[in-house]
């Protein structure tokens, strides 16, 4: 097993309540201009999928009417498309294919009904850890193999919400 120091504060390069005020201001700005760098990059983003869109609808404006169509003489002639189902072309192929998928009237009374039936096939059951049941066990001096308590204080920072969503607002 490997052990990783997270801090040792035997030797801090801070030793003073300003110089820890100077250092969490400049954390502070280097959080808002990441903040800023990401809404920036997203923003770009948002662009690239805007222009795709205008460029796919000059492809062909009537690409759903096209769609629309070729579905339309696939349902009203199905007699064609027995043997065989799909018809080839150079680009590709089109016609019918046998297709199952189950419809819920009503989820919930199925869900019951199969874990009633014990059909196990139908179901499935996820375990998931639940800290605050874990936490309340040993509060009450119960023991939980795998698990502990850790009690104490914790150094963190937090960075005005404001500051940080000025920074995200892109002019």
């Amino acid at each position: 097993m490997s052990t990783t120091q997270l801090s040792d504060h035997r030797e801090s390069a801070i030793k003073t309540l300003d110089d820890a005020a100077v250092l969490f201001d400049q954390i502070a700005n280097s959080e808002i201009k990441i903040a800023r760098a990401k809404a920036m990059a997203e923003a770009r983003i948002a662009t690239i999928k805007e222009n795709v869109a205008s460029k796919i609808v000059m492809i062909d404006p009537d690409l759903d009417a096209k769609r629309e169509a070729l579905a339309e003489y696939i349902d009203e002639h199905t007699e064609e498309f027995q043997k065989p189902r799909k018809v080839k072309t150079s680009f590709g192929n089109f016609g019918l294919h046998k297709a199952t998928k189950v419809k819920f009237i009503n989820k919930t009374a199925a869900l019951d009904f199969v874990v009633e039936q014990k059909m196990t096939e139908c179901f499935k059951t996820k375990h998931k850890i639940v800290s605050e049941g874990i936490k309340d066990v040993l509060l009450a001096g119960r023991k939980v193999t795998g698990a502990k308590l850790l009690d104490g204080e914790i150094a963190h920072y937090s960075v005005k919400k404001a500051l940080l969503a000025d920074a995200k607002t892109i002019d």
